[in-house]
């Protein structure tokens, strides 16, 4: 919510040439989610077996639930940090550093995992923690980067990192399209387990094996969606840069740049996921369950049918996130 919208208004400011207003858009972002993430843990820590249940989760799936997101609400700033803010990172010229800030926090989750789950037996608390260390890891390198390192044109100035909140509603207003995509994904998952659970019992599949397919389904999927996400980013950054600047040829050639990547990258994906789909089932370990396994094929070809479809559709939100047209992003 405010980390798209901030990150749109400081490509703009770029693009502008306007250095000084970049730096209050980097401020009031961090002093914005700083104050959105104290708000965020108190309500989830608040409601979180509530809402653990409305996901579906109950009996031991939900004691681990709780002792997983309690650990892991505790890096809300951390995770804020490293996500929200490494779009800055790639908008002011060095996008190779963005990618090397979330590249640490993925090692650095991966090797702690290990320690902490196969070493030190310490199970889903392993895990979690884990996890928040590779997001500290992320966020330490961002904040690193626009505090001590000379190559950002802008830098993090303590008088800047404030609430502005004009420029706070402002930012809200363009990020509300990301946070109701969001927002609206976590709606549907919720249901989707809701059904299962509330549904699956009287159905011929059991609960637990559709439950387990839909995961296998929406994890796998997400692996050839992610990289239309990550153009939508570039996208949007580029677009937002060259929008400031009035170079509206240019904008144009990004987009459809951005468009022909999308389906190159999307089309002989879901192509792969269509012919290898039980190979993909198999790798969730439950390959000998051949009613998890054909049920999981099936949803699989059902699910990820919109797959280019949902591409595009990201980097149309992008365009119109990075030229300011918050509205027509939300629609």
């Amino acid at each position: 919510l405010i980390g798209v919208g901030g990150h749109t208004i400081f490509a703009m400011r770029l693009g502008e040439k306007d250095y000084d207003g970049a730096e209050e858009v980097l401020g009031n972002t961090l002093a914005a989610m700083i104050g959105m993430c104290i708000l965020k843990f108190v309500v989830a820590f608040t409601l979180l077996a509530p809402i653990l249940r409305v996901l579906g989760a109950s009996g031991d799936m939900l004691t681990l639930g709780e002792q997983y997101m309690r650990i892991i609400l505790c890096g809300t700033f951390f995770s804020a940090i490293s996500y929200g803010m490494n779009n800055f990172v790639n908008t002011s010229g060095n996008p190779m550093m963005g990618m090397l800030n979330l590249v640490t926090g993925c090692v650095v989750n991966i090797v702690l995992d290990a320690l902490f789950i196969l070493v030190f037996h310490w199970g889903v608390r392993g895990a979690a923690l884990a996890t928040i260390l590779g997001q500290f890891a992320s966020a330490f390198m961002v904040i690193s980067y626009f505090t001590f390192s000379k190559k950002p044109p802008v830098h993090f100035r303590w008088k800047q990192i404030r609430i502005h909140w004009a420029l706070t509603f402002k930012s809200m207003k363009l990020g509300i399209a990301s946070a109701l995509s969001q927002a609206t994904s976590s709606i549907v998952t919720a249901l989707i387990n809701w059904s299962v659970v509330h549904y699956g019992a009287s159905g011929p599949v059991s609960g637990e094996i559709v439950l387990s397919a839909v995961s296998a389904t929406t994890s796998t999927g997400m692996v050839f969606v992610i990289p239309a996400f990550g153009l939508q980013q570039a996208v949007q950054s580029l677009a937002g840069y060259n929008f400031g600047a009035k170079n509206y040829r240019r904008v144009k050639d990004i987009v459809r740049v951005g468009m022909i990547m999308c389906m190159i990258v999307t089309i002989p994906g879901y192509i792969i996921l269509h012919l290898f789909s039980p190979f993909f089932v198999s790798l969730y370990g439950n390959a000998d369950n051949r009613t998890f396994v054909d049920y999981a094929v099936w949803t699989m070809h059902v699910y990820n049918l919109t797959v280019p479809v949902l591409a595009l559709h990201a980097i149309c939100t992008g365009y119109f996130l990075a030229s300011g047209q918050a509205l027509k992003a939300t629609l």
